[in-house]
């Protein structure tokens, strides 16, 4: 505790020291002519449900325009991370699923049925599904990142932050533009809207979206299998071996805006997305277990060229122990390793020799471009009044998810098992919202219900002629042993929040929230009969499985709270310290059937989790407005933190504590004329302590998608003479996160190595209305960075990891009217 004292000591002296720094700096500049001194652009965000100035909102908040966006050839919502200080991705199958962490507040669980501790709005509307954080970004006015919890304003509480998106809305002026691109790996993207009036008191606007990217991982099946070892343990599969990494994506919004009177206004919203994409493309990674003297696994390495051990033993030693792991001896029966208990060396056990990613080559029996599919559909209906003393806003809307995704679990060219998920839900959600002020005192209260219903199926797939089924006794037609699991969600809210200046410059900030929760959760397994090797089978029951069922009902009575004073002594100085107390209900698990004994009845469900944070920050800006600065220091104290564990072929969540001490800064400059730097700085000393990582073995660990450090700088060029009669701009920007743990464990094999990303684009423009041109380059470098990883070494000797995108570029061409 003592050490954890002395950071934060110095991260606030070091959050001192830069604002003395740039008001020293500030009152230099003062010398200078207005002519020199160019102006930062206003940046308004609605974070507390009212148009306010960036600057003037005690929050840590990043912001990024839909211009910025789109001149850097921005289409995904996981894009934003890299631009944003703190903020990561955690994810799984390949990246194709990924969710927002900020501040190391993480939630990796792949299973659909729960909800992120990161909040997602689009246009005020919730998304409830991890999945659906995972978007295209289209026809965006920006992207709001808040960090820390919400729970006293938006509809939904969020432990960690919240990200909304806020979209472009109707115009009462005819108007519209349009964007195409092509790039490297077949990169075509298509964006479009028209706005304009229907009649005297309606507006309409139609935005469109569509995205395509080619299957660029080469699959060179069966390379790097070793020679004369069976590929297949049955029947061929149905379809094999087809290149991975593409997708196509169709998305589209329909906005109706009615304002029959200056106090009514009426805004009904329609949209729907459907991504068709290749499965899951996982390369394989050789990695070696561990064991202590009790044959426990306490840690996996990646396998040296020249290893031939299957597992470490404690004296370093190859250890052979078919009774705690039947596959280290089964591979001898099927002829797999050179000698009883060894591999061939720096290969899988099953004798696979991973091919090198940075060749963007892999090796898969299980591969088809076109597997995965999931869709969203939407409808909002958006009423905000205004009664004179306050305003009342409403929110109603309806979401409808489905999805399908599969990879081959081993990222080899045997047919050893797949990874299947299916689900379907749909949500509706009700949020009323007062609000008013005078002088000196802002309030806004409200009501917020959320019904959500979920049905997935998910597990470890016996494709035709896979060594998994063979354990089945089903090699020659395969089978599909799946989790079978409902969730009904009614949560039912009450929350406010005042602002009041008590005295000259001094304004404090309270809120609460309760909340009832109340779940319906149903599981069970069965082994399903194989129908088509490349879907989630849930037809016909084949066999029962040795996992008994389980269900429960529960209701959950929480709370959040904030509490939080603010000091402005000069103008564009504000100063803030708080607490913060946020909440996410509990869940439940759903263990992946691999054969291993099922979880004790007790760890099906987790309890809710509560962070408190203590944050204290401060935000500047000159008084020529041409260099603004944003820090802050925090501490989370985080209790029954819901931290998901993989272990062998499946995983759970459990409650644990979790301690994280961090600072951040963000600034923003006006070097000189067209010339605009923004950058930023992110630490997070997150720590779990005394956690188990093997029965009776504990440890501290971080948690995992938590970079200790993060920093992006991005520097805006619009060269200030007409260039052709229009505008040119130049735009470069460099990304850095350290390393992190794509498990709880912290296993020296689990450590994804850190990167730094730049990219670059120029721009030509105009003029609105008016034509539009560009080129984008982004990861310059070409960098083959893992960005998530699943390890298996107690069963294969491997693990599988997946990388972001190479080098991509391409021109854009567009315009607007």
């Amino acid at each position: 505790m003592g050490g954890r004292r002395v950071d934060i000591t110095r991260l606030g002296t070091l959050a001192t020291s830069i604002l003395l720094l740039l008001r020293v700096t500030d009152l230099t500049a003062q010398t200078a002519s207005p002519a020199e001194q160019p102006a930062l652009s206003e940046v308004v965000v609605t974070a507390q449900h009212r148009e306010q100035n960036l600057q003037d909102v005690g929050i840590a908040i990043t912001v990024l325009s839909g211009d910025d966006l789109r001149n850097r050839g921005l289409s995904a919502s996981t894009e934003i991370a890299d631009l944003t200080p703190g903020v990561h991705m955690s994810g799984s199958l390949a990246g194709q699923s990924q969710q927002f962490s900020i501040r190391s507040v993480t939630q990796n669980d792949f299973n659909d049925s729960i909800e992120a501790p990161i909040a997602v709005y689009i246009d005020d509307a919730y998304i409830p599904n991890q999945q659906g954080q995972t978007m295209s970004l289209f026809d965006i006015s920006r992207v709001e990142v808040l960090k820390g919890p919400q729970g006293t304003l938006f509809g939904r509480n969020a432990t960690g932050g919240l990200v909304q998106f806020v979209v472009n809305r109707p115009t009462r002026d005819f108007e519209g533009y349009g964007n195409v691109s092509y790039g490297r790996f077949g990169t075509a993207t298509a964006e479009g809207a028209v706005s304009g009036p229907l009649s005297d008191t309606v507006a309409a606007r139609l935005s469109f979206f569509y995205d395509h990217l080619d299957n660029f991982w080469q699959n060179e099946y069966p390379a790097g299998a070793a020679a004369g070892l069976p590929l297949s343990f049955g029947p061929p599969l149905s379809r094999c071996c087809s290149d991975e990494g593409g997708h196509e994506t169709y998305a589209g919004r329909l906005q109706i805006e009615a304002k029959p009177n200056d106090q009514l206004d009426i805004r009904l919203v329609g949209s729907g997305a459907k991504r068709t994409l290749s499965t899951a493309p996982y390369t394989s990674v050789a990695t070696t277990p561990v064991v202590d003297a009790q044959g426990r696994v306490i840690n996996s390495i990646r396998t040296a060229p020249d290893d031939t051990r299957t597992i470490i033993g404690p004296d370093g030693g190859n250890y052979f122990n078919p009774a705690l792991f039947p596959l280290q001896g089964a591979q001898t029966g099927i002829g797999f390793g050179p000698a009883p208990g060894l591999r061939f060396p720096g290969n899988t056990w099953f004798g696979y020799k991973p091919l090198d990613p940075r060749s963007l080559r892999l090796s898969v029996a299980y591969a088809q471009p076109d597997a995965n599919t999931d869709s969203a559909y939407s409808g909002t209906l958006h009423v905000d009044y205004d009664l004179g003393a306050m305003k009342l806003a409403s929110i109603s809307n309806y979401l409808k998810f489905e999805k399908m995704y599969l990879m081959d679990a081993a990222g080899t060219p045997q047919n050893l098992n797949q990874y299947g998920t299916k689900s379907e839900g749909w949500s509706f959600s009700q949020e009323l919202r007062l609000s008013g002020e005078r002088e000196h005192l802002h309030w806004q209260g409200g009501v917020y219900f959320l019904h959500i219903n979920t049905h997935g199926y998910d597990g470890l797939l016996g494709s035709t002629g896979s060594l998994f089924a063979g354990v089945f006794g089903a090699s020659a037609t395969g089978i599909d042993p799946i989790a079978n699991r409902t969730l009904q969600t009614n949560s039912t809210s009450v929350f406010g929040q005042v602002e009041y200046e008590f005295v000259p410059k001094w304004t404090v900030i309270v809120g609460a929230r309760g909340i009832n929760e109340q779940q319906d959760y149903k599981l069970a397994y069965y082994g399903y009969v194989n129908v088509n090797d490349y879907k989630v089978d849930t037809g016909a029951v084949l066999s029962p499985l040795p996992y008994d069922p389980f269900t429960d009902s529960r209701t959950q009575h929480l709370w959040a709270g904030k509490f939080q004073l603010e000091y402005r002594p000069v103008d564009g100085l504000l100063v803030f310290l708080g607490i913060n107390r946020g909440v996410k209900a509990g869940s439940y698990n759903a263990k992946t059937f691999d054969g291993s004994p099922p979880i004790d009845p007790a760890q099906v469900s987790y309890q809710p989790e509560v962070l408190v944070s203590v944050e204290g920050g401060a935000k500047w800006i000159d008084a020529a407005h041409r260099y603004s600065v944003g820090a802050s220091v925090y501490h989370y104290n985080y209790d029954n933190y819901q931290a998901f564990q993989f272990t062998n072929n499946s995983g759970i969540v459990q409650n644990v504590k979790d301690r994280t001490t961090g600072f951040e800064l963000e600034g923003t400059a006006k070097l000189f004329a067209g010339l605009e730097a923004t950058g930023g700085y992110a630490y997070s000393d997150a720590n779990i302590p005394n956690y188990q990582i093997a029965p009776g073995v504990f440890k501290d660990v971080r948690p995992t998608f938590a970079s200790k450090q993060q920093a992006n700088l991005a520097l805006t060029y619009n060269v200030p003479a007409r260039v052709a009669g229009g505008q040119l701009a130049l735009t470069a920007d460099v990304a850095y996160s350290s390393s992190f743990y794509d498990n709880l464990r912290n296993f020296a094999s689990e450590e994804l190595s850190g990167r730094t990303l730049t990219n670059a684009a120029i721009g030509w423009n105009s003029g609105r209305p008016g034509l539009r041109v560009g080129a984008y380059i982004k990861n310059i470098a070409d960098k083959r960075y893992p960005i998530v990883g699943f390890d298996s070494s107690p069963n294969c000797g491997c693990s599988i990891e997946a990388y972001g995108m190479p080098r991509t570029y391409g021109v854009t061409v567009g315009g607007s009217f």
